[in-house]
């Protein structure tokens, strides 16, 4: 059994002491990244984490720092440092780099300068975006899983990720599905034959929806007022940006139909949904 534990406090070693043999910086929608690890071997794992979208950067100044430092002889845990804060020690690599995406992902969509990011799936569907927003055990990835199963083309299923003028940009990372247990499952779109964006797409249809055990699909129309207020709700930028967040959203949902409504299993919906948009 690994051990995790998620906390903040300082943790040894001293980080301007060590040697990182594995580094590289990101530009992530104009918010830099700094990415280290102690050994070598690590390398892989740094990149598999980058966000979509990144690219390789060679600024030597960074808005943020991530250090993975592996267990040595000796050591029983691996340790992640946001900063100079240890924020992850566990036995499992796995779990480690599991837990720097999370707050890599995080970070920029807080901090990207060039897009607003939206906790949210997004799935393209005849032309136009298709965003379900909601947080986390609301049951968006499900929804976004089965509707890339009946036909719709994959986008994200964490961060709706918008430009200035309210298009939507892929964030094709893995679906993470949770189980019955509450642990996630990384999900590769091309297990699900996925089809995953790669053009921006208008928005088109907001589908305002939270899985609910024998829930009965009954969706009602959403005002233009509600609309936006339920994607500012889920914009993790809100309170940073808020008046930059709210004109993006009335443009982004001008043309946009609204539906809500509780569901149950995502698959018995999915046609539905896309019948309607």
């Amino acid at each position: 059994m690994s051990l995790v534990l998620q906390h903040r406090s300082a943790c040894p070693p001293r980080l301007d002491r060590l040697e990182w043999p594995a580094s590289l910086t990101i530009d992530a929608y104009g918010f830099r990244v700094a990415l280290r690890a102690s050994h070598r071997s690590a390398l892989n794992g740094l990149q598999r984490v980058i966000p979509p979208g990144a690219r390789a950067s060679d600024a030597r100044d960074a808005d943020a720092r991530y250090s993975v430092v592996l267990a040595d002889d000796g050591q029983y845990l691996h340790r992640l440092y946001e900063g100079e804060e240890c924020v992850t020690c566990t036995s499992d690599e796995n779990a480690l780099f599991a837990s720097l995406q999370s707050r890599l992902h995080f970070s920029v969509a807080v901090g990207a300068r060039t897009r607003v990011f939206l906790h949210a799936g997004a799935v393209g569907w005849n032309g136009g975006a298709i965003l379900i927003p909601g947080r986390s055990y609301a049951g968006k990835s499900s929804l976004v899983a089965a509707l890339v199963r009946a036909g719709a083309t994959y986008y994200s299923d964490e961060y709706a990720v918008l430009d200035v003028g309210g298009l939507v940009h892929p964030f094709a990372r893995s679906l993470g599905i949770r189980e019955g247990d509450g642990t996630i499952r990384q999900l590769a779109p091309s297990s699900l034959g996925a089809r995953i964006g790669v053009e921006p797409l208008p928005v088109r249809t907001v589908v305002l929806s939270q899985y609910v055990p024998g829930a009965v699909w009954s969706p009602l129309s959403m005002t233009p007022g509600e609309r936006v207020l339920a994607l500012f709700e889920h914009t993790v930028a809100a309170r940073s940006r808020p008046v930059e967040a709210l004109r993006l959203l009335c443009t982004a949902t001008v043309d946009a139909l609204g539906i809500r409504s509780a569901r149950g299993e995502a698959e018995a919906v999915a046609d539905q949904i896309l019948s309607a948009c």
